[in-house]
């Protein structure tokens, strides 16, 4: 069970680092397509993850919360180790 969450977690952090670093004329369809595309991420777990991020109130209208943008700092330091 914990290999699963440690996935899961991992797949966030890709996830919200992609949404983070996303283009302007870019939108959140296109990030979670492209995460597919590329093998990343399936493209139902992004969406289901995306909705995880809203419910947790971290991307909320196509932005991130303080809290959001608190996670993206942790993520960003943790990709650098």
């Amino acid at each position: 069970m914990k290999e699963v969450d440690d996935e899961k977690d991992l797949l966030t952090k890709v996830l919200i680092l992609a949404l983070y670093n996303k283009a302007e004329n870019v939108t959140i369809e296109d990030v979670l397509t492209e995460l597919d595309n590329i093998g990343a991420i399936l493209k139902n777990e992004s969406k289901e993850i995306f909705k995880k991020l809203a419910e947790d109130e971290i991307f909320i209208n196509g932005e991130f919360t303080s809290t959001g943008k608190m996670q993206v700092e942790e993520i960003q330091k943790f990709f650098q180790r």
